[in-house]
């Protein structure tokens, strides 16, 4: 089999630029971060009339909404932030610590923020 090439290999290739540390969300931004004040005033609001209008109840079927008081808040900070658009937010949920916190692991699109 002189001159015939071989195949490529796959391999698993270290990623070093990996992130080893394991942090709670609540490590993520100083207790003074102006995110945290967004979080705490939306958090005191009456948002009954918009949960009334969420289809998703303990021991039915069907996905979980996303908390609308999280949806407020991220539009409160990224106005703050100078974004004015859904896929601008979005796009910092995936680059910027203070929306990870706010987040806290909720996944939430572009299209959802819409």
């Amino acid at each position: 089999m002189a001159g015939s090439k071989r195949p490529r290999v796959r391999v698993l290739r270290p990623k070093r630029t990996q992130v080893l540390a394991a942090r709670t969300y609540e490590q993520l931004v100083d207790r003074d971060h102006p995110v945290r004040a967004v979080w705490a005033a939306v958090e005191a609001l009456d948002m009954s009339d918009f949960e009334r209008a969420i289809r998703a109840r303990p021991h039915h079927a069907g996905r979980a909404a996303v908390d609308p008081r999280l949806l407020l808040a991220l539009w409160v900070y990224g106005q703050m932030e100078g974004l004015s658009s859904a896929h601008a937010i979005a796009a910092r949920l995936r680059t910027d610590v203070a929306y990870w916190w706010l987040c806290g692991g909720v996944n939430v699109s572009a299209h959802t923020l819409s």
